[in-house]
């Protein structure tokens, strides 16, 4: 595609390329979510009167393999297209045009209604939410709902072999069920607050601050 020479355009014009503009990131979220169908139709599916699902006898020893593999995807991002087909396309009913045309905040709204909203009236409060606010702001009010806080939350990764992956995800999900367990019901613990709990336990041989000041009140309540 080549880039237009001139960049000027008249109001009505510009009026025009707005309209265009909309229309085109209605057509990239259908996209999506036609691509999302697909991950979860692969994700689930088996060979007929078989338990075999149908990427293990493509030959991938998991989905996310396959998905990194032959998709050229993240298998993580491929996860979370599927979280949104399955909580807002399989698990709700929306009609025709109620949802942002934005997979950034789909994916948002998915997490809202696998770990918050209860029934479709709270799910229908956010999903307006989304419509009021950018990506980033929407992102931001969905982790303060989830998680708790007011500072905004960020990712980021690295680059290791797989079974360095593994180990480090293991450790990670034994060290977030053990503070899991002590902070109690009520209050999620996320992947991101063990890593940090356990490289300062590394780095100090004390705990967080958090845990400090939590380990205090307990020895007030005994």
């Amino acid at each position: 595609m080549k880039t237009p020479v001139n960049h000027e355009y008249t109001t009505e014009q510009s009026t025009s390329l707005r309209a265009h503009a909309r229309e085109q990131v209605k057509t990239h979220t259908q996209a999506c979510l036609d691509f999302a169908r697909a991950l979860y139709e692969v994700r689930y599916g088996k060979i007929k009167g078989t338990d075999e699902y149908v990427w293990k006898t493509w030959g991938f020893p998991d989905f996310e393999t396959y998905c990194e593999r032959e998709l050229l995807w993240h298998g993580g991002t491929c996860t979370s297209y599927i979280r949104v087909y399955d909580e807002l396309c399989v698990r709700r009913s929306f009609e025709d045009g109620e949802l942002p045309p934005s997979i950034t905040a789909l994916r948002e709204l998915a997490k809202i209604s696998k770990h918050h909203a209860k029934d479709a009236r709270e799910l229908g409060k956010w999903v307006k939410i989304s419509h009021e606010h950018t990506a980033c702001e929407f992102k931001d009010l969905v982790e303060k709902q989830l998680y708790g806080g007011t500072a905004r939350k960020f990712r980021f990764g690295f680059v290791m072999t797989s079974a360095a992956r593994e180990r480090i995800m293991r450790r990670l999900r034994a060290a977030r069920e053990q503070m899991q367990t002590e902070a109690g019901e009520g209050k999620e613990i996320t992947l991101g607050q063990a890593l940090e709990a356990m490289i300062v336990r590394t780095e100090t041989g004390r705990p967080t601050a958090r845990e400090a000041r939590e380990a205090r009140r307990y020895r007030k309540a005994s």
